[in-house]
């Protein structure tokens, strides 16, 4: 193999270093909704859930451009990439169906207004809280298939392009504090969000790195190995701090889109990328890269349908994210083992 420092992206054969990655992103999103430090210290908790694992799902968008890359030159492998992620978004709302309807009983919704609500979410915002992700990516690949293809732009000008998206909507979301004040584009933001609830979405979140995920893929063979990991903590760092600071101005704690996010997550995307380890696990990165989607898709089923019998602990925290995990990773284990039988082998639509 070539030396260290001539060592490039294209010369990789495995990844199984960023298949363990995404199941140790879909752990680390899990706690964000089970706020995993909240019983023992509440800043610990903000720097955890709000900053470290922010990171993720970023993460998971660049890995799908990334891998996707190759196809989006196809419109039948596109399509058949799209087709394969909107099933899974199928299947994941019509398990989660009953607890939609739950929480539209809960806020006294007649049945016109459930309807209209709920179709609204699954094709403009998601289904249920997680479920954005699969809408979001489906839109994503959607938008930059069409610009690679039916527009014709240049690699750089789509960068650009889903760049400007990225910062519109972050700063309608880590900043939309500071235009309440200002009228005209309160207004703009206020008649968005009445429709589209939110900026974190295929459009103005997903759609950025994808695109960063797909250039790094065609470009693989001018990319060097370097010390990534010094750019990860660097940018992290800055995420820390523009974190912190938009907490300051906004007076709001937590925000899903940061402008330094995209730049530490590409930088520990491409550490994890350039991480060599034998092909003999490629299998078993597969088996974690499935276990991944299930822990992501299934999490807030089990808090939803199990939670509740827990009642010796409160509704988050470490002893309750430990439990929840342990869950979800028994019935993650069972799902991929399960459907390599073949009378299990329809189970692999759940991931």
């Amino acid at each position: 193999m070539a030396g260290e420092n001539n060592y490039y992206l294209s010369d990789k054969k495995e990844y199984v270093a960023v298949d363990a990655m995404k199941l140790v992103a879909a752990y680390l999103n899990m706690s964000v909704h089970f706020l995993i430090f909240e019983d023992i210290n509440k800043e610990l908790n903000f720097w955890f859930t709000q900053i470290l694992c922010r990171l993720m799902i970023p993460f998971f968008f660049l890995a799908s451009g990334y891998f996707a890359a190759n196809k989006l030159n196809d419109k039948a492998k596109t399509g058949t990439y799209l087709k394969r992620i909107l099933l899974m978004y199928l299947i994941y709302t019509v398990i989660f169906f009953p607890f939609v309807v739950q929480e539209y009983q809960k806020a006294e919704y007649s049945l016109v207004q459930g309807i209209i609500f709920f179709l609204r979410d699954f094709f403009l915002v998601g289904s249920y809280f997680h479920l954005w992700y699969f809408l979001a990516l489906m839109v994503a690949v959607a938008f930059l298939y069409v610009m690679i293809n039916c527009w014709k732009l240049q690699d750089k000008t789509i960068l650009l392009i889903t760049g400007v998206l990225y910062c519109i909507g972050t700063m309608g979301n880590a900043y939309r504090n500071v235009w309440v004040h200002i009228p005209f584009i309160n207004a703009i933001f206020s008649a968005y969000e009445t429709v589209f609830k939110t900026t974190v979405n295929g459009i103005f979140f997903g759609s950025f790195l994808v695109a960063i995920g797909y250039y790094v893929r065609k470009n693989s063979d001018k990319i060097k190995y370097k010390r990534y990991w010094a750019y990860a903590i660097l940018f992290f760092l800055l995420m820390n701090v523009e974190e912190y600071f938009a907490r300051a101005i906004t007076h709001h704690s937590g925000q899903s889109m940061l402008f330094s996010t995209p730049f530490a997550a590409t930088a520990l995307f491409l550490m994890v990328c350039f991480i060599r380890l034998p092909k003999k696990l490629i299998p078993a990165g597969v088996f974690l890269r499935n276990m991944s989607v299930i822990v992501y898709g299934f999490h807030l089923f089990i808090h939803l349908k199990y939670g509740a019998e827990l009642s010796g602990y409160v509704m988050y925290g470490f002893a309750y994210y430990l439990m929840m995990a342990k869950r979800v990773t028994i019935l993650a284990v069972a799902i991929v083992g399960l459907s390599r039988l073949k009378l299990f082998s329809w189970l692999k639509y759940l991931y």
